[in-house]
C-alpha cells in the first residue's frame, strides 16, 4: 500500500500545494487535522477572549448601539466558537474540523458589517483593519486551514473588510490607502507564511511515509530472511542461530532416524526428459514431507533420490519410533499408488533407534546434520531392505512392541557394522491399542 502511494512523491502542485493522487491528499489531510486538534482549541479560546474583550473598548469608546454591539461580541460569535470548541472531541472532528472550523471565522468577520454599520464613525481610522487582519492571521496561521482553502477564506475576510472600508466609514484618502496597505500586507504576509509551513508539513509527511515504507521493506525482508531460515533448519537450532550466531551441539541419545530412499529412479534418468524426472521427484519428496510435517518428524536433508528424517530432534518427543513407523507406512502406501509403467517407482525405508550428535558445521551452505552409529545403521538398514517394504532394528522394535505387526528376518551382516537383528515392519495394530 505504501510502495503504490509513494509512486506520487514528487506529485505536489506547486501553485496550490495539493498532491496528484487525491487518496495521498486525503490521507494528509487527515494526518494533519489530528495534529490540528490542539491548535484549533487553542486558537478557538484565544478568538473567544479577544473578540469578547473588544466589547471592553466599546464600553470605553461610550458607543451607541451598545446592546447590539453586546449581542455580536458576547454571544453570536463566541458561541459559534464555543460550538465548535466543545465539537473538536468529538472523535470524528478530524474528518470534517477543517470545513467546520471555517464557520466562526465567517461568523467572526460578518460580524464586523453590523459593527461598522452602527457604529463605525466611533471607532478610530485604523481599529477595523487591525480587527480584520488579525482575523486574516488566524485564518492563515491558527486555523490549520489548508493553503489553497485559506486562500478562498482569506479574500473573503478581505472583501469583508472593502464593504466596510468603503460604505460605513467616512477615512480620509490616505488612512484609506494606509488601512489598505496594512491589509494587503497582512494578507500577502500570511499567505506566505501559510505556503511555507505547510510546504514544509507536507515534505516532512512523504519523507515520514518513505521511513515508514523502508522500516517495513526491511521488516518484509527479515520475515522473508527468517522463514528462508527456518525452512533449512528447525525452528529451534534458527533461533538459537539468529539469536547468539551460533549453534551449539548437542547429544541425543534416544531418537529415531528413518532413511528413505526411492527405488528405479535412476534407470530413468537415460529415458526420461530431465524436467519431467526432477518435476516427478519433487512431487514425490514434497508428498513425503507433508507425511513427516504431519508425524512432528524433523527432515534433515536429501541426497539424489534418497530422503533422511528423524524423530525426537532438536525437540524431545516419547513417541519419535512411533511417529516414523506410522510415516514410513504411510509413505510406502503413497509411493504404491503412484506406481505406473511409466514410472515404475518403488521405495526402500531403513528405520533405527539410537544415540546421535547434532549440529551445525562448516561456514558456507551449513545445515543441520546428525552423526553416529546409529545413523549409519539406519542407513545399512536401508539399503538391505527389499523394495516397497520398512526395515526396522532391534532397539526401534522393543520402543514399538504391540503396536506394529513385525516379521523377523534374522540376523543379517550389515556392510561395516556386524550382525544385526532386522524385523520388517508390519501393518499397524488396532487405533485403540496405537492410541494407549
Amino acid at each position: 500500500m505504501k510502495k503504490q502511494r509513494l509512486k506520487n512523491l514528487n506529485g505536489i502542485d506547486p501553485f496550490t500545494l495539493a498532491f496528484a493522487s487525491r487518496a495521498m491528499e486525503q490521507e494528509y489531510s487527515l494526518d494533519t487535522a489530528h495534529k490540528r486538534v490542539y491548535l484549533n482549541r487553542i486558537a478557538l479560546i484565544l478568538a473567544v477572549v479577544m473578540y469578547a474583550s473588544f466589547f471592553i473598548v466599546d464600553l470605553l469608546l461610550k458607543v451607541p448601539h451598545l446592546e447590539a454591539q453586546a449581542w455580536i461580541r458576547l454571544v453570536i460569535v463566541p458561541l459559534s466558537l464555543l460550538v465548535v470548541l466543545a465539537a473538536t472531541w468529538n472523535l470524528n472532528y478530524p474528518k470534517f474540523g477543517e470545513r467546520l472550523i471555517g464557520i466562526p471565522l465567517m461568523f467572526g468577520t460578518f460580524g464586523h458589517i453590523p459593527m461598522a454599520y452602527l457604529n463605525g464613525t466611533y471607532y478610530g481610522p485604523g481599529f477595523f483593519s487591525f480587527a480584520m487582519g488579525l482575523m486574516l492571521l488566524y485564518n492563515f496561521l491558527l486555523s490549520g486551514i489548508r493553503f489553497r482553502f485559506s486562500l478562498i477564506t482569506g479574500l473573503i475576510v478581505s472583501g469583508s473588510y472593502q464593504s466596510i472600508e468603503f460604505a460605513f466609514l467616512n477615512n480620509s484618502v490616505e488612512e484609506t490607502i494606509t488601512n489598505q496597505f496594512f491589509m494587503s500586507s497582512v494578507y500577502i504576509l500570511g499567505a506566505i507564511s501559510n505556503y511555507i509551513i505547510e510546504r514544509f508539513s507536507r515534505k516532512e509527511f512523504l519523507y515520514r511515509l518513505e521511513r515508514e515504507s523502508f522500516i517495513e521493506q526491511i521488516r518484509e525482508e527479515k520475515l522473508k530472511s527468517e522463514r528462508l531460515l527456518e525452512n533449512i533448519l528447525p525452528k529451534k537450532i534458527a533461533s538459537e542461530l539468529r539469536d547468539t550466531g551460533r549453534v551449539q551441539a548437542q547429544r541425543f541419545d534416544n531418537v529415531t532416524i528413518m532413511f528413505v530412499d526411492i527405488v528405479g529412479f535412476t534407470r530413468l534418468t537415460s529415458n526420461v526428459p530431465a524436467d519431467v524426472l526432477v518435476g516427478s521427484l519433487h512431487e514425490y519428496f514434497s508428498a513425503i514431507d507433508h507425511i513427516i510435517r504431519k508425524y512432528n518428524l524433523e527432515k534433515l536433508k536429501t541426497v539424489g533420490d534418497g530422503y533422511l528424517c528423524a524423530g525426537g530432534l532438536p525437540r524431545e518427543s516419547e513417541t519419535h519410533a512411533l511417529d516414523c513407523c506410522m510415516a514410513a507406512q504411510e509413505i510406502v502406501d503413497y509411493v504404491c499408488s503412484r506406481h505406473s509403467d511409466e514410472f515404475p517407482i518403488k521405495v526402500r525405508i531403513g528405520i533405527n533407534t539410537g544415540m546421535v550428535m547434532a549440529g551445525i558445521v562448516g561456514l558456507d551452505k551449513f545445515a543441520y546434520d546428525i552423526w553416529g552409529d546409529a545413523v549409519n545403521v539406519a542407513c545399512r538398514l536401508e539399503q538391505v531392505c527389499e523394495p516397497n517394504r520398512i526395515n526396522i532394528s532391534e532397539s526401534t522394535k522393543s520402543l514399538v512392541e504391540g503396536k506394529f505387526e513385525t516379521n523377523s528376518r534374522g540376523t543379517m551382516d550389515l556392510k561395516g557394522k556386524g550382525y544385526f537383528q532386522i524385523y520388517y515392519l508390519g501393518p499397524t495394530k488396532s487405533k485403540q491399542v496405537l492410541a494407549s
